[in-house]
């Protein structure tokens, strides 16, 4: 146990001064987080290791093209979507009119076009050996995820940050302000699962088994190392009661730390609160476009605060990392399959920008491994001329 005490100490000094570090950057000139405090505890901060649902990239050209869809194929998934996308739609009307304090049935938590089957496959959250602290882990086939947002690419919805657990649900109750678990929250939310599990076994009938297995490596590829926090991929790589203890502490502190820095962001931004205490977007936005001083102040808050939340990131995965045997490593590596080029799952991704960009970093590498070399034979020279002196 002092072992693990030690970790969890460890782990907790390094978030401690990269938070400092966070907030001093967001407290400096510049102004508060603003919303730019993205995602918040359990949101993806910083837009980092997201995982898009399998519908999401069995709908992107490039994932076509690397699963070889037939054009009959690609029908049946355009037709899925466009269906998928309009129950979405519906369902984001109805939460808006409840949002509203709308007397609409469908505003009370029940969307439009209900599923007909309520099974989903999800798994307990956050990691195995951890009693009453579980901070909302991600969940299988990224059940945890935001609400009445759709996917890029024309897919289902965007799954919940992997590393940061459950996105909250919607509002209910209090016309809105109350927690969703009172308010009809939770059931949107239930449905919304129940509607990904159903989705994703349409598309598995569409799709055959090894283009199902390669959206699963796509999506490990784009959750990186935090998918070990998954207690499925956990039992896979055979990982030890101690290690699942280590990597629990890891994503708490990491998730508390985030939670902070949030926090920050939010009190900085109390200038912008309506009657009712939630935060007047409309007097943040106009205030943006009347002063351009200030919408400077807020980018470079935000940049700062993106930047930071990233370093977090970044530190969270390499402790991870270490809790990992070689063989795991190994065998995580396997999981994920052949690389792709997770960039052409931007929606705004450029092939010619891409390829422009890959040519100038090869250039760039080669021309710093010249210089690198050109000086190390001068340092040969060097010496060697000391020596016959």
């Amino acid at each position: 146990m002092s072992r693990i005490r030690a970790f969890l100490l460890s782990m907790g000094l390094v978030i401690a001064v990269l938070l400092a570090q966070s907030v001093s950057q967001a407290q400096a000139p510049g102004g508060g987080g603003g919303r730019g405090a993205r995602g918040g505890p359990g949101g993806g901060f910083g837009g980092r290791n997201r995982i898009s649902s399998p519908l999401s990239l069995a709908s992107n050209k490039y994932v076509q093209e690397d699963l070889k869809l037939t054009d009959s194929q690609k029908e049946q998934v355009k037709a899925l979507s466009d269906e998928i996308q309009a129950q979405r739609d519906a369902q984001r009307k109805a939460f808006e009119q409840r949002r509203a304090g709308g007397n609409n049935p469908a505003a009370n938590g029940v969307g439009a076009n209900p599923p007909s089957t309520d099974a989903t496959k999800t798994d307990a959250a956050s990691t195995k050996g951890r009693t009453g602290r579980t901070r909302g882990a991600s969940t299988k086939n990224g059940d945890a995820t935001k609400n009445g947002d759709a996917t890029k690419n024309g897919a289902v919805a965007k799954s919940a940050d992997p590393n940061g657990g459950a996105a909250q649900g919607p509002r209910g109750g209090n016309n809105g302000n109350g927690p969703g678990t009172n308010g009809g929250g939770t059931d949107f939310r239930a449905q919304f699962q129940r509607q990904q599990a159903d989705t994703d076994a349409a598309l598995a009938k569409i799709l055959t088994k090894p283009q199902r297995e390669r959206i699963v490596q796509i999506q490990l590829q784009q959750e990186g190392p935090m998918a070990v926090t998954k207690p499925e991929l956990q039992t896979k790589l055979n990982m030890s009661p101690t290690q699942i203890e280590q990597i629990a502490m890891i994503v708490e502190e990491r998730d508390t730390a985030r939670t902070d820095l949030f926090n920050q962001g939010r009190e900085q931004m109390a200038g912008f609160q309506s009657a009712d205490g939630r935060f007047d977007f409309r007097a943040f936005q106009a205030k943006i476009q009347q002063d351009p001083q200030f919408k400077a102040q807020m980018d470079k808050s935000r940049e700062a605060m993106t930047k930071q939340s990233a370093q977090l990131q970044d530190q969270t995965i390499a402790m991870i990392g270490k809790t990992l045997s070689k063989k795991q490593h190994q065998n995580f590596q396997k999981m994920q399959g052949p690389p792709f080029d997770l960039a052409k799952l931007d929606r705004n991704y450029d092939p010619v920008a891409a390829e422009a960009k890959k040519k100038e970093e090869a250039e760039a590498a080669k021309e710093a491994a010249n210089s690198k070399k050109g000086s190390s034979s001068k340092k040969k020279t060097s010496a060697k001329s000391k020596r016959n002196a």
